[in-house]
């Protein structure tokens, strides 16, 4: 039986979530003194309701926190575009790649918040609900809580150095492009174009056939540069401007191709 990308999408998780919990327990054993003489199946009738509603509500939250910080970071987006140098054209990342790390940051700051939330609800009851955690989870779960939270905060830094980083700009010398994973920008002079295709689709790593427009800039040395790899809101007309101008200063001739191949992207 072929399994679509959900079923597969679930099944991976069924596998994965209690491997990655037996996991979590080895690293993270619980060594917390026993504060309940309470067994786990009546510390499970007295707080599992109360375990789903405080996780359910710690997900509920994420969601306008995440929407105040998505609009926090298109604020320090367009205060750093301002920031920047003059130039004749310029891309950068879009509204849509901040929900990443507006949902990153949110996690990290839910979890501590779920801590106080569960010892403002539970008050002298926060010790035995905590020892119901450790024997159900059979790690120590605030240590877990801390450490997760610790590497959602730095991942979401890392997204936000690399979104604001990443750029094209056409300049009076050429073409100055930042990659998103890449330290430094590139520069690219128009006498180093040495080609210029485009094409109505493409293939895509998966090897499918994407009907889309996209254009291949050919430099020196067997470089290359593609419209396939922006981050910004990008329309079509304003990708072929790009390369039109590109056309005039460098003299390359734009080519129209069949399709582009993704080892040309």
């Amino acid at each position: 039986m072929k399994l679509d990308a959900g079923s597969a999408g679930a099944v991976a998780a069924a596998v994965l979530v209690p491997v990655v919990m037996r996991g979590l327990a080895r690293l993270f054993p619980d060594r917390a003194p026993e504060t309940t003489v309470a067994s786990l199946e009546e510390l499970r009738a007295r707080y599992q309701r109360w375990e789903l509603g405080l996780g359910f509500g710690v997900l509920a939250a994420c969601a306008p926190v995440g929407y105040l910080l998505w609009l926090a970071l298109r604020g320090v987006a367009a205060v750093h575009a301002a920031l920047l140098p003059p130039a004749e054209l310029r891309w950068l990342t879009a509204p849509y790649y901040w929900a990443v790390p507006a949902v990153l940051l949110a996690i990290a700051l839910t979890i501590p918040l779920s801590g106080v939330l569960e010892r403002r609800l539970l008050g002298a009851r926060h010790g035995e609900y905590l020892a119901y955690q450790r024997l159900r989870t059979g790690m120590d779960v605030a240590r877990v809580g801390r450490l997760m939270g610790g590497l959602f905060g730095l991942l979401c830094a890392v997204v936000i150095f690399l979104g604001l980083d990443w750029g094209v700009e056409l300049r009076p010398d050429g073409l100055v492009v930042n990659s998103y994973l890449g330290v430094g920008e590139a520069r690219y002079a128009y006498g180093e174009i040495v080609a210029l295709r485009t094409a109505p689709a493409l293939i895509a790593p998966n090897g499918n056939l994407v009907h889309r427009r996209e254009y291949v800039v050919e430099l020196t040395g067997g470089r290359r540069w593609s419209t396939n790899d922006v981050l910004s809101e990008t329309s079509d007309d304003e990708k072929r401007d790009l390369v039109e101008r590109l056309a005039a200063r460098s003299g390359a001739r734009l080519e129209e191709v069949e399709v582009l191949r993704n080892e040309e992207l």
